[in-house]
């Protein structure tokens, strides 16, 4: 006896991450050989007749490098206005990068402080972006597993922030030192 699927519980099935896969009809003896080859799953399609992909879609690489930088851009001006601790970290970025330039930093130094911003907000942001497509992915509900990618990427910006504040007690501590000894 063989059990009907009615097609919404294809839908939820492979809505719950179940692969759903429906067996073509095997093929008999009164086909004509077109609809046998259709029948068993083979392309006979010539590749001549087959159709080509889009010229241009929204995922393809090769977008117009302006257009790359006005979404990085977009991304960056969404991630200041939604995201708190980005909007903490920039305050504590240019303060850092002011106290540079006041402390008299080599060259260097400052260029290993602009690293470690760098490293700490991109960070910050690659975890915001985890976080929201992790929301969207479960709907809000709540998945043990998300919640470990969201502490690992978590993690991830504490391992950052630790490292740039290191950086910068290496950095700021004798240029400090320095600066009040006279």
């Amino acid at each position: 006896m063989e059990e009907t699927v009615d097609s919404r519980d294809l839908k939820s099935l492979a809505g719950n991450g179940v692969r759903v896969q429906i067996p073509s009809p095997a093929p008999s003896p009164n086909m004509r050989e077109s609809e046998q080859h259709k029948a068993s799953g083979r392309d006979v399609t010539p590749p001549s007749a087959q159709q080509s992909p889009p010229v241009r879609s929204l995922t393809q690489k090769n977008r117009r490098l302006g257009q790359s930088f006005r979404n990085a851009g977009r991304g960056i001006i969404l991630a200041l206005r939604t995201e708190r601790n980005i909007r903490i970290q920039t305050v504590c970025a240019t303060t850092a990068s002011l106290v540079g330039l006041w402390l008299d930093l080599s060259p260097v130094e400052l260029a290993l402080i602009f690293v470690a911003i760098g490293l700490v907000l991109a960070a910050e942001m690659i975890n915001s972006a985890i976080e929201r497509l992790s929301d969207v992915v479960t709907g809000g509900e709540f998945d043990p597993r998300i919640r470990q990618v969201k502490d690992i990427a978590a993690g991830g910006v504490l391992v950052a922030a630790v490292t740039s504040a290191l950086i910068g007690i290496a950095i700021y501590l004798p240029a400090l030192i320095r600066k009040f000894a006279h």
